[in-house]
């Protein structure tokens, strides 16, 4: 048994003896998409006479989407963004998926199969360019469709919060190191990173440096704060957010009769406390009254 192309057959007997009968498949194997006609002849006898069988057939079309088109990445190394590709068609879509452009970006495919209706997810990561544009193309096995393109773009300045964590929990006597780090497309040190508090709202600022760290040591009430950094150069500015706790400690951990909750505003230290020793405009608070004493108020015996 053959067949014109593009009609394949499935393993068959070389030879079949009167009486004997097997299954004949015959499968539609490639082609553009559209209806198409082949035939299937049998050959039986000595002679050599055939069986011939009309064929036809349809080869089904993908339809491929991508969406969304464009791509905005905060330029930082753990950023990244994804879009979907689907086919829409009856067809099964074979696609190739390659990255034009700056920007170190990658792909967690570069190759894809979809079958009718179906969709995957690729996601663009590592953006440590800030400032560069980049496209992710897709290209398909068929050359009757247009090539599909997605557009990216990192922002010009990125901002990773490195410290503290969300969830985090401090003492009010704590004043934590607030710390992120900035990438530009400019001098890292001409970068400010602003830290401000839904509860007590602007702390105040630091400049990174040459590195991208900027780091700023604030005093918190107690709550949870909402606080949010904001990175800005002379070409854009970019935000993160964190949440934590300051609450006051409930053990008496430095082990001098009072715990933070209690009053003592030195809960690491047993010197000092509720009933420490003030020592007079050394600007420490020794007996947490809540002030530093006046050395021209304090005297012995007879002046």
């Amino acid at each position: 048994a053959t067949t014109d192309a593009p009609f394949g057959l499935g393993e068959l007997p070389t030879r079949l003896e009167r009486g004997e009968a097997t299954d004949l498949e015959v499968t539609l194997v490639g082609g553009l998409p559209g209806p198409h006609q082949g035939e299937l002849r049998v050959r039986y006898g000595d002679e050599g006479d055939s069986i011939t069988i009309a064929l036809s057939g349809e080869v089904l079309s993908p339809d491929p989407a991508v969406e969304p088109s464009a791509l905005t990445l905060p330029a930082h190394p753990d950023a990244s963004a994804t879009f979907v590709l689907t086919n829409t068609g009856d067809g099964w879509l074979a696609a190739t998926l390659e990255l034009e452009g700056e920007g170190g970006l990658e792909l967690s495919a570069d190759s894809l199969e979809l079958p009718a209706g179906e969709q995957a997810t690729v996601t663009v990561s590592n953006p440590d360019t800030p400032g560069a544009v980049a496209r992710v193309v897709v290209h398909t096995n068929a050359t009757w469709q247009d090539r599909l393109e997605v557009a990216l773009e990192v922002e010009p300045v990125g901002l990773q919060l490195l410290s503290p964590s969300t969830g985090d929990s401090f003492l009010l006597a704590d004043t934590p190191t607030l710390s992120a780090q900035v990438v530009a497309d400019e001098p890292l040190g001409s970068v400010v990173v602003s830290w401000s508090s839904d509860i007590d709202g602007e702390l105040g600022a630091a400049w990174s440096d040459d590195a991208g760290i900027s780091e700023l040591e604030v005093a918190l009430s107690e709550g949870w704060h909402d606080l949010t950094a904001v990175a800005t150069s002379s070409t854009g500015s970019a935000s993160a957010s964190v949440l934590v706790e300051l609450a006051c400690g409930t053990e008496d951990a430095d082990g001098d009769g009072t715990t933070e909750c209690e009053g003592d505003c030195w809960p690491r230290d047993a010197d000092q406390g509720p009933d420490g020793e003030e020592i007079c405009e050394d600007g420490i608070d020794q007996d947490c009254d809540g002030e530093d004493a006046d050395c021209r108020l304090t005297f012995e015996g007879i002046q």
